[in-house]
């Protein structure tokens, strides 16, 4: 699958339950610390399913290559 141009962000309200991390079939996720979520920008090509399952609507969609990607 090719690259988007947008890329997947969590915000701060993620309760780190997993489901982003079980939905993400290119393994561009992870729960740090059991805190939160975090996407690997490397990995995440921008199939926007993360955003759409996530129970607490803390993943977003934004334009790849923004200086605020964690």
């Amino acid at each position: 699958m090719n690259k988007s141009k947008k890329i997947a962000q969590v915000d701060d309200y993620c309760v780190a339950c997993g489901t982003c991390l079980k939905e993400c079939r290119f393994g561009a996720i992870k729960i740090t610390n059991g805190i939160r979520a975090m996407i690997d920008t490397n990995l995440c090509v921008g199939c926007t399913k993360c955003a759409k399952i996530c129970p607490a609507s803390s993943i977003h969609m934004k334009e790849r290559g923004t200086t605020d990607e964690r």
